[in-house]
């Protein structure tokens, strides 16, 4: 899938796009910043879990869609 989608990115296909916008769009907008912001601090998943009262599969989740977004808007563009 990953592969793919970096075709796709630099065929310049819309669909990717479209893809990226729907991931980002997925992530709850205040466990984004927050994840975000615990990440850069440091924190571990399981650190940020339990400020959030969250499972730990879940800000796993968030953390993923977050990393492969950044991932594509570094490499994709």
């Amino acid at each position: 899938m990953q592969q793919q989608i970096l075709a796709s990115c630099k065929a310049g296909n819309a669909e990717v796009y479209y893809l990226i916008a729907v991931f980002w769009n997925t992530v709850t907008w205040m466990w984004k910043e927050q994840i975000l912001e615990s990440r850069k601090a440091g924190n571990a998943i399981d650190a940020i879990a339990q400020q959030l009262k969250l499972k730990t599969h879940q800000v796993l989740g968030e953390w993923t869609k977050i990393y492969l977004v950044a991932q594509f808007l570094r490499t994709g563009t």
